[in-house]
């Protein structure tokens, strides 16, 4: 019987370049590397941890004030998707009243991901803010090893092609990704094949602490933080030096989401959780065991 996979330490050797030194590096993958030749995917297992009807919420602030909300939801989706059965993870963030005086964000974005084992086949986000709006759509057609990134803006569509390196995960689809392992120890370096818009990265994301976090409307809970190994220039927000995710450690339901945004920075915490399996809260008993375990 297949088992879920567990995250393994790895580490990358030094190229000499100031960006690559240390234990580990993130890397924007390009044809012809190690990374191409070798592209790591945990998505061989079973099928996703997650299931049609979950539904999590965040409240998220900018610069620490209260600016909104995020919500992600998993649906069903019984049709298939060039030929391939999917699940849809559809995602709404938009600010409040308040911060919408000063900067209004409304996007939607959905992943159509595949119902065996999760990686992305679909993403699009339609995006709309006090400045712009343009609506984005990548397709993963792994059969002939590219992908299609579309942005219409302005009545006007411009398309790019990419080559893949094997299963990713998406934009939206990423924070779903550590759910895919079985377990997760501090000091585990978790490979994160990340596709946003035309680009390809391989992430390293470590598991750097383990503590107790408070959820609204549940209670305390155990979690690990992980953070980026530092090595993407002008790579994504979560590679950013500050940024971080702390997710509950059973389940790996992300909890806190810290992002280093050019704007200042952003941290969604999740506040509601509808359908979610293994996601509870520590009674009086678990948290004290807890804290003589070193949570804190």
């Amino acid at each position: 019987m297949d088992t879920l996979p567990v995250a393994k330490t790895t580490s990358v050797e030094s190229t000499g370049d100031p960006a690559s030194q240390g234990e580990s590096r993130s890397v924007l993958v390009a044809p012809g590397t190690p990374e191409a030749a070798m592209f790591p995917s945990v998505f061989k297992a079973l099928p996703p941890s997650y299931k049609p009807g979950e539904e999590l919420t965040y409240s998220f602030k900018h610069k620490g004030i209260t600016a909104g909300r995020a919500v992600l939801r998993v649906l069903d989706v019984p049709e298939p998707f060039n030929g391939h059965q999917v699940v849809k993870l559809d995602g709404v963030v938009e600010t409040n009243t308040f911060a919408s005086l000063f900067y209004r964000l409304n996007n939607h974005s959905y992943s159509l991901i595949d119902a065996e084992k999760g990686f992305s086949r679909f993403y699009s986000i339609d995006l709309k803010e006090k400045r712009m709006q343009y609506l984005d759509t990548v397709e993963y057609n792994y059969d002939k090893g590219t992908g299609r990134y579309n942005r219409k803006e302005d009545g006007r569509d411009k398309s790019t092609d990419f080559p893949l390196y094997g299963p990713v995960t998406d934009v939206a689809s990423t924070v779903y990704y550590y759910r895919q392992f079985s377990r997760l120890l501090v000091g585990d370096v978790i490979e994160v094949p990340l596709s946003t818009a035309k680009d390809v990265y391989l992430l390293r994301m470590k598991v750097d602490d383990k503590g107790l976090v408070k959820v609204r409307g549940l209670g305390t809970v155990k979690a690990l933080k992980t953070v980026p190994f530092e090595g993407i220039q002008n790579g994504p927000a979560i590679t950013k030096t500050g940024s971080s995710l702390w997710i509950e450690e059973t389940t790996h339901v992300p909890l806190r989401i810290t992002l280093e945004l050019s704007s200042g920075s952003m941290t969604m915490y999740l506040t509601g959780a509808k359908n979610v399996m293994g996601l509870n809260a520590l009674d009086s008993k678990q948290l004290r065991a807890a804290k003589k375990e070193g949570y804190r």
